[in-house]
Formats: C-alpha cells, sequence, structure tokens
C-alpha cells in the first residue's frame, strides 16, 4: 500500500495547481488572467475527489484529508454554483450545448441507434411479408385496437380508445414518451443491459406495428401521422438510450 509521504510527493503539484485555479478564478492574485481554464479546473477537482476517497478510506493523516477536503469543498462551490435561468440559457442549451454533447458522446449515440433502428427495420419487414407474426409481439385486441387508430374512417387518426379528446390524447402521447426515455436512461444502472433491453423492445414494437399496419393498406394514415411526432420522439428516446449507456459504461469502467 502506498505511504502517506509517497501519495502526498505524488500528487502535491496537482494540488497546488488546483489550488492556483480555484485563487485565479475566485480573483483572489492580482496580475492573474481573467480566464481559467474550466475543462482542466473541472478535470483536477475529480481527481481530487477520488484522491479524498482514497485518503478517507487508508486513513491518511488528518492534515492530507483536511486539505483535500478544502479543496474539493472550494471547487464545489465554484463550479455548481447556483446561476439565474434565462432564455440565453436555454438557446444555448438548445443550439450549442446539446448538440456539443451529442458529438461528445458519439459512439454511445451510434450504439443507441443501431440498437433502436435494426429491430425496427428487420421486424418491419418480416411482419409485412407474415402479417400473422404480429401476433409475436402484441396480442389481437392491441393489433386490432392500432388498425382502428389508423384507419381512414377514425374521428381522430392516432388517438387511443382511452382519450376521449385530444387534450387526453396529447397527455397520454407526452406520458408513454417521456416513460420510454426515462426507462431507456434508468436501464442504464444494470450495467447498461437494460437501457440496450429497452431500445431493442421498442424498436421492435414500432417496426412490428409499421409492417402490420403497412400491410393493412393503412400506411398513409400511420405514415404521415408518425411523420409528425418520430422526428422528437425517436431522437429523445435514442439520446436517452445513449445517457443510459454511458451510465452502465461508467459502472462496468468507472
Amino acid at each position: 500500500m502506498m505511504t502517506p509521504l509517497r501519495f502526498e510527493q505524488l500528487y502535491q503539484d496537482e494540488w497546488t495547481e488546483l489550488e492556483g485555479l480555484l485563487d485565479q478564478a475566485g480573483g483572489r492574485r492580482r496580475g492573474t488572467p481573467a480566464s481559467t481554464s474550466g475543462a482542466r479546473l473541472a478535470a483536477l477537482y475529480r481527481r481530487a475527489c477520488e484522491q479524498l476517497a482514497l485518503a478517507r478510506a487508508r486513513s491518511y493523516p488528518a492534515y492530507i484529508v483536511d486539505r483535500l477536503e478544502r479543496l474539493t469543498t472550494r471547487a464545489h462551490q465554484l463550479i455548481y454554483r447556483r446561476r439565474e435561468l434565462g432564455l440565453t440559457q436555454l438557446k444555448d442549451l438548445i443550439a450549442r450545448d446539446l448538440p456539443r454533447a451529442v458529438r461528445a458522446n458519439l459512439p454511445y449515440v451510434t450504439t443507441a441507434t443501431a440498437v433502436f433502428i435494426v429491430p425496427t427495420l428487420v421486424l418491419g419487414v418480416l411482419v409485412y411479408w407474415q402479417p400473422e407474426l404480429i401476433l409475436s409481439v402484441v396480442d389481437s385486441d392491441t393489433a386490432s385496437s392500432f388498425e382502428e387508430m389508423y384507419s381512414p374512417t377514425a374521428a381522430s387518426i392516432g388517438r387511443v380508445r382511452e382519450a376521449s379528446t385530444d387534450w387526453m390524447m396529447f397527455g397520454f402521447y407526452i406520458r408513454n414518451n417521456i416513460s420510454v426515455a426515462f426507462q431507456c436512461y434508468a436501464g442504464g444502472l444494470f450495467a447498461g443491459l437494460g437501457t440496450l433491453f429497452f431500445l431493442a423492445y421498442n424498436g421492435a414494437f414500432g417496426g412490428a406495428m409499421a409492417g402490420f399496419l403497412t400491410a393493412r393498406g393503412l400506411s398513409s394514415t400511420f405514415y404521415s401521422f408518425v411523420a409528425t411526432h418520430a422526428a422528437f420522439e425517436i431522437t429523445a428516446i435514442v439520446i436517452a438510450g445513449a445517457a443510459g449507456l454511458r451510465m452502465g459504461h461508467a459502472l462496468l469502467a468507472p
């Protein structure tokens, strides 16, 4: 096991650098640049948190633990300090932060997309050529319900039987989509296996329904309805799944 002296010598330069960045960011030093490397400060903060956990677990001397506690507390207060919400931050989130996060996590997004799309296409083609296969995905009542929802004679295309008004139908789809997205994200807690399951299941379900309704001659009503929703809903599900996969990966390889 590493001795306290060796531990301190090994990480002393990082602690000094973190202290300097915190002083610089807080304006406590005169003559220092106004800008501070946020990425470097955040990286040193994460490492200091890890080092603090090690120091506590190994019962290192109190002065080492106290120093790391002061550093991590100051860094936490600086990084996570409360900021006022506003339209500018919302615009930045949509136009800059979210696209940047998606690009930074492209491997997870690509994997989530493939896990969702491949079952969609496979089940869609299979059920289109053999519509009776829909019964291996849903029961006959559910299949009939979807056929009724997208019938050209339906009073309102895409309305479920439980929804008697447009507002109820709107609420149903919002609740359903949020539930699916949350399942795909929270499934990451099971080492990502839950995320993979929910992505594949929802992709297979949607593909099977698309193939069945297309085979039944309802493609015009079904796809016109889906086109107005899928761009947002499927994108949200895939991004939630990507976040779940990243969380699951972090659990396996911290």
